[in-house]
């Protein structure tokens, strides 16, 4: 179903913060530049985003978060809005040393 799955990232680039939440069937990917990464400032971004393409009367829509979310695994302004944070897994950063 369109609109009810989600996966969302925070990229650094030329000193800018970017929430991109790629919807998972379709594939469009709205963006938004925030300030920081406070959990304020990514969860009305991630609201802003995600309600472009949730269904108004079907299953709430759900997210795997960039760290800075992680906090508001449970919060209920955003079960309000129809959100679910799901942690999925997290890419692991290889540290090569020579």
């Amino acid at each position: 179903m369109i609109g009810v799955s989600y996966a969302a990232d925070v990229i650094k680039r030329e000193h800018k913060l970017i929430i991109v939440v790629p919807e998972m069937v379709t594939s469009f990917t709205p963006a938004q530049v925030v300030d920081n990464e406070r959990l304020e400032s990514l969860r009305a971004a991630l609201i802003n985003l995600c309600v472009q393409l949730r269904p108004l009367d079907g299953p709430p829509s759900g997210t795997d978060p960039p760290p800075g979310l992680r906090a508001i695994v449970d919060d209920e302004f955003l079960h309000k809005q129809r959100l679910t944070i799901e942690i999925g897994r997290v890419k692991k950063i290889s540290t090569k040393t020579q």
